[in-house]
């Protein structure tokens, strides 16, 4: 009597589950956005994977009886398939639907998919743990070769894990994002990213050529990042073939009228319009500036009017100017 009561109350439990789940994948339809799409996936999923475990059951429950109690065991195995790939394909929905809405809120894509990577081997190496035993693992075999081969495996993988683990650490430090152009002093390397992966990063250079760094690289090393930078420095330096110091200070400030009335100039910085040394050709000035935008354009542009200003002024004071 007991048992009947006990089994009695595990289909009541299961069938109030069962409409528990209904109602809510009833109600989320009619939601709208991210959140309730995703609660409906997983709603639906759990909703979906209770059913064809029942049916499972349903199944082993027949072929016991029928005698035919040597396909339990693969019916079995296919229920504990069946639930690691259900798990987790509702798992990743969910976390893409959630970085989608991310992404729209202004957080950078690649490090939301570098995240999601992360996030996915994380969910995929506990659901096998979880169910090992049931997919005929040998965990505790697993475990005592970890301890016994640990060592061994640790030095093999200690670069692949340093990869993978400064990969997540991009995405939370952020140094840089793709699309941004970075200079690596220490590499002699400057390019602009293209794209972040859990191991890599890629970085083409000015003149075209992919490089793929190791993540584990920029844990090490300093990164420069001029895009974010509102301004570019810019500078100037040039000889003057002569050394009278009048005349190359009246050349200065001739240049100086020029670069105060050029609107690509930033006032507000500091500018440097000085003579900087003297060489066996003459005296060496030196012009130092920031440009009001980062751009490559304007920056070069801006170089070369630096060049005519210098020029000009040098012509109209009789002097010559050479690198």
């Amino acid at each position: 009597m007991t048992l009947i009561v006990e089994k009695l109350h595990a289909h009541l439990i299961l069938a109030a589950v069962l409409l528990l789940l209904s109602a809510m994948v009833y109600g989320l339809r009619k939601c709208r956005g991210n959140r309730g799409t995703a609660l409906l996936q997983v709603a639906q999923t759990l909703l979906w994977l209770l059913l064809v475990l029942l049916l499972c059951e349903g199944i082993k429950k027949y072929l016991l009886m029928v005698g035919l109690w040597p396909w339990i065991k693969y019916i079995s195995f296919c229920q504990t398939i069946l639930i690691i790939f259900v798990l987790f394909k509702a798992i990743s929905s969910a976390i893409n639907i959630i970085a989608d809405r991310q992404v729209k809120n202004g957080i950078n894509r690649s490090k939301t998919l570098v995240v999601i990577r992360a996030i996915n081997i994380v969910t995929l190496f506990l659901l096998a743990t979880l169910f090992g035993e049931q997919l005929g693992l040998n965990m505790s075999g697993l475990l005592t070769f970890g301890g016994v081969g640990g060592v061994a495996i640790g030095i093999a993988s200690r670069n692949i894990l340093g990869n993978l683990l400064s990969g997540v650490m991009l995405y939370f430090d952020r140094p840089f994002n793709v699309g941004d152009w970075i200079r690596l002093p220490e590499k002699n390397t400057e390019g602009v990213v293209t794209e972040i992966s859990l191991r890599t990063t890629k970085i083409v250079t000015f003149d075209q050529k992919p490089l793929y760094i190791p993540n584990a690289v920029f844990s090490s090393i300093m990164i420069e990042n001029p895009g974010r930078s509102d301004y570019r420095k810019v500078e100037l330096a040039a000889i003057v073939k002569s050394f009278d110091a009048q005349q190359v200070s009246a050349l200065l400030g001739l240049i100086g009228e020029k670069v105060a009335q050029d609107p690509r100039v930033n006032g507000q910085l500091d500018t440097f319009i000085h003579m900087h040394n003297i060489t066996k050709d003459g005296i060496q000035i030196l012009i130092s500036l920031f440009a009001n935008t980062r751009d490559y354009d304007v920056y070069l542009a801006l170089k070369q009017s630096l060049i005519v200003y210098t020029v000009d002024a040098a012509s109209a004071q009789g002097l010559e100017v050479t690198c």
